[in-house]
């Protein structure tokens, strides 16, 4: 294995065409201009960058931006880097799952991902001290259209986009570990009990 000798050209299209093909040679690449090029069409080719280039942020950042999910590749210290996370989860929601516990913002990283989308919970780590609260947000809407007939509290006058919604909360509670999805519930029938009391209600009239 080593530096790369072959035309720039021939470097560009092979990247373009595939980028594992690189591993397959033995290529790496050191040089940062070239490296710069490379990331803007692929961001995954920085695992076939020279160890040097990996620690530099201006490529990280640049590999991150191009594909998000780069970021569990990157040096531990750089994943704690705001502005290279929020790159990275800019791209793509899934690089949250290479995002630290303890990075300070974590909880809101994960709050605004899944309130965007539920599923996203995915990402999250099950690890991180506020858990059960992001976990709670993201099963929020679409409890409501699983618990309430009418689907009033969210304006669904769409039959199809409730059933959607009704799909949706056991996608999102599968998601969830099985010895935390009691408490999540629990926590959501507390805050919605009056509206739950209200729609058993009108089903007993």
């Amino acid at each position: 294995m080593g530096e790369l000798h072959i035309s720039k050209k021939h470097l560009l299209d092979l990247v373009r065409t595939d980028c594992n093909a690189l591993g397959e040679y033995g290529y790496i690449i050191g040089d940062k201009p070239l490296g710069f090029e490379l990331l803007k069409i692929d961001g995954s080719v920085y695992r076939y960058f020279s160890d040097g280039l990996k620690q530099d942020r201006e490529i990280v950042l640049e590999a991150v931006k191009s594909r998000g999910i780069v970021l569990g590749a990157v040096p531990n210290e750089l994943k704690y880097d705001e502005e290279i996370i929020l790159a990275a989860i800019n791209s793509s929601k899934e690089a949250l799952k290479y995002v630290p516990v303890d990075v300070p913002n974590y909880r809101e990283l994960a709050l605004k991902i899944v309130a965007d989308n539920g599923e996203n919970l995915e990402f999250v780590s099950t690890d991180s001290p506020d858990y059960e609260e992001i976990a709670c947000v993201a099963l929020d809407k679409a409890y409501c259209a699983f618990n309430f007939s009418d689907y009033d509290m969210l304006s669904i006058d769409d039959p199809h986009a409730a059933e959607f919604r009704v799909n949706e909360y056991y996608s999102i509670l599968s998601k969830i570990p099985e010895d935390k999805q009691s408490t999540i519930l629990q926590q959501l029938d507390s805050k919605y009990s009056e509206k739950i009391e209200e729609v058993k209600s009108r089903a007993t009239r």
